[in-house]
């Protein structure tokens, strides 16, 4: 795996992926629970952070409600769902390129 792929998918987990998976555990149940609109400013604030983490890598982050982009290291992905979607979404990307280069450097 080339070192700065290696690095950049060490920052996509730590600063946003890990982040992103705690605030969805705390999704209140059910639209009309009390704390939903806490919740969903809390979860704007994390993805704010996660994207300002990854720009400071070089990837450009798009988000809003329904759907999430984002570019790094020549990978663009994209989810219908949210930002961590397509943070999971790059994260595989990433991950299957890694092997193709790693199976074409061991039959070279």
């Amino acid at each position: 795996m080339r070192s700065e792929l290696k690095d950049a998918l060490s920052v996509l987990e730590r600063k946003a992926i890990a982040p992103l998976k705690r605030v969805m555990a705390t999704r209140p149940k059910g639209f009309v629970h009390t704390n939903y609109t806490a919740w969903t400013a809390r979860l704007a604030e994390v993805e704010a952070d996660a994207a300002k983490q990854l720009a400071a890598i070089g990837a450009d982050v798009a988000w809003g409600k329904g759907h999430g982009t984002i570019r790094l290291l020549g990978i663009r992905a994209r989810s219908a769902r949210n930002l961590l979607g397509a943070l999971e979404n790059w994260r595989k990307q990433a991950v299957a390129q890694s092997s193709k280069e790693n199976r074409n450097v061991r039959s070279a």
